[in-house]
């Protein structure tokens, strides 16, 4: 429990700095969908890192939850920072589209985790089962030498 501090207070310092922006970049339809899913960016790693802190899942693909908010979150920086300099040189992109296009990658990545906790479910059931085979396999084994 010692990380999750950390992780609430680097989360709140990325949505200060983020936050920040609205100083500098005037309020457009895109930026302000830009800002909202760099939120949601942030939310999902400091969700992610609190989950693999924690130990939630005791499958070996713990670790790719923090990855995939990882990856969400420089997919999603990079996609808004193109768009959001075209928007402001004078390229217009429709604001709806746009947010669509927002919404069909966190969708993307929510399957991804939802697989994923799904696997390790999966990976928890076979090997309760494997445990109870071994210990009826043990059972016999203590009363055959007897």
């Amino acid at each position: 429990m010692k990380i999750m501090p950390k992780v609430v207070i680097s989360a709140v310092i990325a949505a200060v700095v983020v936050s920040l922006l609205w100083l500098v970049i005037p309020a457009t339809p895109v930026w302000i969908i830009s800002y909202v899913f760099a939120l949601v960016a942030i939310i999902g790693i400091a969700t992610s890192f609190t989950v693999y802190e924690r130990k939630v899942t005791r499958a070996p693909q713990g670790h790719a939850f923090p990855i995939a908010a990882a990856t969400y979150a420089v997919i999603n920086g990079v996609f808004s920072a193109v768009i959001v300099f075209f928007d402001y040189n004078g390229s217009s992109f429709h604001s709806t589209w746009y947010a669509i296009i927002h919404v069909a990658i966190f969708a993307f990545f929510v399957i991804r985790i939802i697989m994923l906790v799904a696997g390790s479910e999966h990976i928890d059931k076979v090997g309760e089962r494997a445990e109870q085979k071994h210990e009826e396999m043990n059972k016999g084994k203590s009363e055959y030498w007897k």
